[in-house]
C-alpha cells in the first residue's frame, strides 16, 4: 500500500487542509535526550556549551528547539559563542539567525523593526499570545507589496521565532526573545520622556515603589545596555538598577 505524507516545519494554519478523517497528525516532538544525541553528533558537550557561554544556562530549554541548538553549535565551532558579551547580544545573534530564514520574500531589517515593537507592544499589553489577525493588523505598510497582510503574517509566524499555541493563537517560542526584543525597542526610546518606566517601575510612594516582576527582564537587559535607562530605573529602584 501506498501511504502520503505531508511535512511541515511549522503547526501553520494551511495545516487545516489537512484536516480530513483520513488523514492522521502526528507533532514530533524534540526532547532533552534529542538534544543530547544531536551534541554528541557534532562533538560538542553541554558543558562545553556552558564554559564558553554561562548565559546558556538560562535558555537551556530554547535548546531542546533544534533550530536554535543548532545554530548554538555553530557559534560555538566558529569560535563567536565565548565572544558574546551579554544576554542580549546573544539573543540578537538567535533573532538574526532566524531572520535570515525570512530574508528571501521580507526585509530582514523591517521585520525586525516591527517585531521590536510588537514585543514591546505584547509586554505594555501583559500578552504573551497573539492571533494570526492580530499580527496581520499590526504589519506596516510597507509590507503591502509582498502580499495579502493574512499570508504575510502567515510567513512571519512560520519563522522559528514564534510556536503555536492553542485556539490559532502565537507565542515567542521562548519569553527571552520576546524580552530581547522589547529590550532593543527600548534602546531607541528615550528613558524619561517615554514613559515606559511609569509602567514599568512606578512611584506610587515612597513605601510602595519599585520594578514591576513582568518587566524585570526586558528593563535589566536595556538598562545593562544604556546608562541612561539605568540613572532613570534608579530614581524608582535603586536596588534594580545596581543589579544591572
Amino acid at each position: 500500500p501506498l501511504h502520503s505524507f505531508t511535512v511541515a516545519s511549522r503547526p501553520v494554519p494551511a495545516l487545516e487542509a489537512f484536516g480530513r478523517p483520513e488523514w492522521i497528525r502526528v507533532t514530533i516532538a524534540t526532547s532533552p535526550a534529542w538534544s543530547s544525541t544531536y551534541l554528541e553528533r557534532r562533538g560538542v558537550t553541554w558543558p562545553e556549551l556552558s564554559d564558553a557561554s554561562p548565559l546558556l544556562v538560562d535558555l537551556r530549554r530554547l535548546l531542546d528547539v533544534p533550530f536554535f541548538l543548532k545554530h548554538t553549535v555553530d557559534l560555538y565551532k566558529d569560535g563567536r559563542l565565548a565572544a558574546v558579551g551579554d544576554l542580549l547580544d546573544l539573543v540578537a545573534l538567535f533573532v538574526d539567525a532566524a531572520l535570515a530564514k525570512v530574508e528571501e520574500t521580507l526585509p530582514a531589517d523591517a521585520v525586525r523593526s516591527w517585531l521590536r515593537r510588537l514585543a514591546l507592544s505584547m509586554v505594555l499589553a501583559t500578552k504573551t499570545e497573539i492571533t494570526l489577525g492580530e499580527i496581520a493588523t499590526s504589519l506596516p505598510g510597507e509590507f503591502a507589496e509582498f502580499g495579502d497582510a493574512s499570508a504575510v503574517a502567515e510567513r512571519l509566524v512560520s519563522a522559528s521565532l514564534f510556536r503555536s499555541e492553542e485556539e490559532g493563537t502565537y507565542a515567542f517560542v521562548h519569553r527571552i526573545l520576546g524580552e530581547g526584543l522589547a529590550a532593543e525597542a527600548l534602546l531607541d526610546l528615550d528613558a524619561e520622556e517615554s514613559g515606559v518606566l511609569d509602567v514599568a517601575a512606578p512611584v506610587l510612594s515612597e513605601a510602595i515603589r519599585g520594578l514591576r516582576s513582568d518587566w524585570a527582564v526586558p528593563i535589566t537587559l536595556v538598562a545593562s545596555k544604556a546608562i541612561e535607562w539605568r540613572e532613570a530605573l534608579g530614581k524608582r529602584d535603586q536596588l534594580a538598577a545596581a543589579r544591572t
